[in-house]
């Protein structure tokens, strides 16, 4: 059953990627304005939150599937699951992007290179 769902989490991963492209595409192609782009930056939120779910849950998944049976209870994956709750980002090209103050209100730094 869990191999089953591991499968059923790999196609919502792959859907959302999917969806991510378009909508990244649409952002290149289109001059939106406010209104539009913000339902485009909705989207784009809402894809990669639904990406993130599943690629955490195939890594819970796999975490588990790892484990030999007879040795389940002495590697319990538990921390390795919860360690997945409080990831960083590393920023590869823009990290002013993640220097915001007021949870993301206001830009500290220009973000023009």
């Amino acid at each position: 059953t869990i191999q089953c769902q591991r499968e059923t989490l790999v196609t919502g991963q792959r859907k959302a990627e999917l969806e991510i492209e378009d909508i990244e595409h649409a952002a290149e192609f289109y001059n939106l304005d406010a209104s539009h782009g913000y339902q485009l930056y909705k989207l784009l939120h809402d894809a990669r939150v639904r990406r993130r779910k599943c690629k955490n849950a195939i890594a819970w998944i796999d975490y588990i599937l790892e484990q030999a049976p007879d040795r389940f209870i002495e590697n319990d994956p538990s921390p390795r699951i919860a360690g997945t709750r409080s990831r960083d980002y590393a920023p590869r090209a823009l990290p002013a992007l993640f220097e915001w103050e007021n949870e993301g209100q206001t830009p500290t730094a220009n973000l023009c290179p």
